[in-house]
């Protein structure tokens, strides 16, 4: 019992030390929502590693439909902004790992793939990362599935890459010659600073028709087109730090270092009870 009640009291100082070591790692999740009109989404969970200068973005095109109604489409692009000025393709290590495929996937795609400026054969960096496919969207950094020359970062004409409906892959971006600090991490954050871009998307709800072939076949409602543009859809999110509640902040380090010291004086108490018991004994 007293061995168990020593061994507890140290795990629980070791664990606030080790907790500590890790604080500064913050969390955010925001569903993404295709804003031309099929109501595709993703969600993208950031965890930002300050003491590392690392981002980790797991793509998460799982997200259930309601009702078993909705849309659901291929992932090929993102971009999302920084706290840096002059970011480029030669600031960033990307890494990018498939953690959940369908049925079908070539097992490669669980092997993690190094994606270095356009050097990579399935995904590309882009800095800037623009979408000029309608609208345009800028971000000061993202990733697309590799495509033949062009001045749009979308990845139009690759969808074999790109993340399915079902799918997880993550990606790891590693800032080697640019800082985040406590103070500027929040700089990832802000109005319109994520871009997602689909294509394949296909509606799975009401009664209707499909039209087109290929990467253009898309599926027409009755009364209207519900997929509209020829099966592509793209959005802008939110994001914003994690005070807004999504996801709960790491705990400030101070907060740890109390714990830590609770536990490693409940450490030393007990082995001066130990020692004052044994010495009264001799």
């Amino acid at each position: 019992m007293k061995t168990s009640r020593t061994a507890l009291l140290f795990s629980l100082a070791l664990a606030a030390v080790t907790s500590i070591a890790q604080a500064q790692i913050y969390l955010h999740s925001q569903i993404v929502t295709g804003s031309y009109g099929s109501g595709v989404t993703t969600r993208f969970n950031f965890a930002i590693d300050v003491p590392n200068n690392k981002l980790t973005v797991t793509v998460d095109n799982t997200v259930a439909l309601v009702n078993g109604s909705g849309t659901k489409g291929t992932l090929i692009s993102f971009g999302f902004n920084t706290p840096f000025t002059g970011l480029t393709t030669g600031n960033v290590d990307t890494s990018v790992k498939w953690t959940t495929t369908n049925a079908g996937r070539a097992a490669s795609y669980k092997t993690t793939d190094v994606i270095n400026g356009n050097s990579a054969d399935r995904w590309e960096e882009h800095a800037p990362y623009v979408i000029t496919h309608a609208t345009q969207f800028n971000q000061e950094f993202g990733v697309s599935t590799k495509d033949t020359p062009s001045p749009d970062a979308a990845g139009l004409d690759n969808v074999e890459y790109g993340i399915q409906y079902g799918e997880i892959a993550v990606f790891e971006f590693a800032f080697t010659t640019k800082d985040i600090t406590a103070a500027n991490y929040k700089n990832f954050f802000g109005d319109n600073f994520v871009s997602a871009y689909w294509r394949d998307v296909t509606q799975v709800t009401a009664s209707g028709y499909w039209t087109g072939s290929g990467r253009n076949r898309r599926w027409v409602d009755t009364t209207s087109e519900c997929i509209v543009n020829g099966g592509w859809d793209k959005g802008q999110g939110d994001f914003f730090p994690p005070s807004d509640g999504d996801l709960p902040a790491t705990p400030e380090p101070s907060t740890y270092g109390l714990m830590g010291a609770a536990a490693l004086l409940g450490l030393v108490a007990h082995r001066r009870r130990k020692a004052a018991k044994a010495a009264k004994t001799v």
